[in-house]
This record gives structure tokens, sequence and C-alpha cells, in this order.
């Protein structure tokens, strides 16, 4: 695609959530003040793919989103990370949180320090909330609907593997009550 095709897709799918999601979710996406666009080849895996580091905060890489769900996605789970490291900023989620990569992540093929699980606990339960008050103001969609069940059972997954973690913080405690209140409505 060529860029002006992609911004323009974009710039409609921003629209529509801006008034789908509102106000709220335009303040929680604040964060994200730069998109590189990207071409990646995902495979079947998942239709999208993002990505962000602390070391460039508010600066985001991502693959052209061909819905406005798949970008609401994006947008989110990139704001929830960036809104995660500044609560890091102040004090550790959970002890030893970026020490040890040896805990099951439902989100990666690889193991994740607890931190690492934190993150993924918290973006995705962003993610699976957003996605519910989607659905309070759009019709049904299947892909919608079954990214959010998908998104359900990981959370279920990460939620066990927490349990072996020590030393929460009150923001790791507030991300665990979080994910188990979304999955409990």
């Amino acid at each position: 695609r060529d860029i002006d095709s992609s911004y323009s897709i974009f710039s409609n799918h921003l629209q529509t959530l801006n008034t789908l999601l509102g106000e709220a979710w335009v303040n929680y996406i604040r964060p994200i003040s730069t998109i590189t666009w990207v071409t990646v080849d995902t495979g079947h895996r998942i239709p999208f793919y993002s990505g962000s580091t602390n070391e460039w905060f508010g600066a985001i890489v991502s693959a052209i989103p061909s819905e406005s769900w798949i970008t609401a996605e994006i947008l989110t789970h990139e704001a929830a990370h960036m809104w995660l490291s500044l609560e890091e900023e102040k004090e550790e989620l959970v002890d030893e949180a970026w020490e040890h990569d040896c805990h099951y992540s439902p989100w990666r093929e690889d193991s994740r320090p607890p931190a690492g699980i934190m993150h993924g606990l918290f973006v995705f339960t962003s993610v699976a909330e957003m996605y519910v008050q989607m659905a309070k103001s759009e019709p049904p969609s299947n892909e919608r609907d079954r990214r959010l069940a998908l998104l359900n059972e990981q959370l279920i997954r990460a939620i066990q593997v927490s349990q072996a973690f020590n030393g929460f913080s009150n923001s790791a405690i507030a991300i665990c009550d979080m994910a188990s209140n979304m999955l409990d409505d």
C-alpha cells in the first residue's frame, strides 16, 4: 500500500473508534505520539503486528491495520505498555521483576520474566475491556468476538502463572484484580 492510502485507512479507523469508544479511550491512547508503518509477514497466527520500546517512549511501529478493531487493539495495547512502564519507574511490579525468563506466557512462544507476564495481564485486560466496550456500540463481529474469547482464555492462564510470583506491589495486585474482575463480568 502507498502511504496516502494507509493514512486514509488509519484516519477512518480513528474517526470510527473515537465515536465508538469516546473520550476516555482517546485520553488512554494519548501517550502514543508517533506511528511508523512497517510491512511484517505475521503468517496466519495473528492479523496484525505492533511494538514499542521504553527507549522511544510514545513511538510505536505497526503493520497497517485492515480493520478498525485491529487499530483499536494496536493502540490500546501499546498505550497500556506505556502507562505501565511509567508505573514501573516508581516501583517494581513484583520481586525480581525482569531477572528470570522462566515463566510460561500465553502470548509468546518464549518464556518470560514475571514483569513480562504482568505486562501481558495489564495490556490484554485493557484490550479485552476495550472490546467489551466496543461490543456495546457495534453489531456483533465474529473476528472481534473470537479475539475476545481467546484473550479471556489467555488471561485466565496468565493469572494462574502469576500466582507463583513473590513480592507483589500495589500496582501488581491491582492488575490481577482488574483481570479477575473483567473475567467475572
